[in-house]
């Protein structure tokens, strides 16, 4: 059987006129893992995350909803670890 590689889900958001990604998923190591962005100021990621249900599959999937599910807890971290403040909350 064949599978598809997640190489790249991501959420991204507008900052100052730039569009900037603040939490991506890939299966880039052999399983799907999640990277988040510090903040604004620090580009940096925190990765991790391990996605352990599903699998090959299913990643494409559990991204997407993982996402859906959370981006805005994503959105407001980003933005308090960034001392911004969130105009659209």
């Amino acid at each position: 059987m064949e599978y598809q590689e997640v190489v790249n889900v991501s959420y991204e958001i507008k900052v100052n006129n730039t569009w900037l990604t603040i939490v991506r998923y890939d299966s880039s190591h052999g399983f799907l893992h999640r990277h988040i962005r510090i903040s604004l100021e620090n580009p940096n990621e925190i990765t991790g995350g391990e996605i352990e249900h599903g699998g090959h599959h299913a990643w494409l999937t559990i991204a997407i909803t993982e996402l859906l599910e959370n981006f805005l807890t994503y959105r407001r971290e980003f933005y308090e670890r960034s001392d911004l403040v969130d105009k659209d909350a």
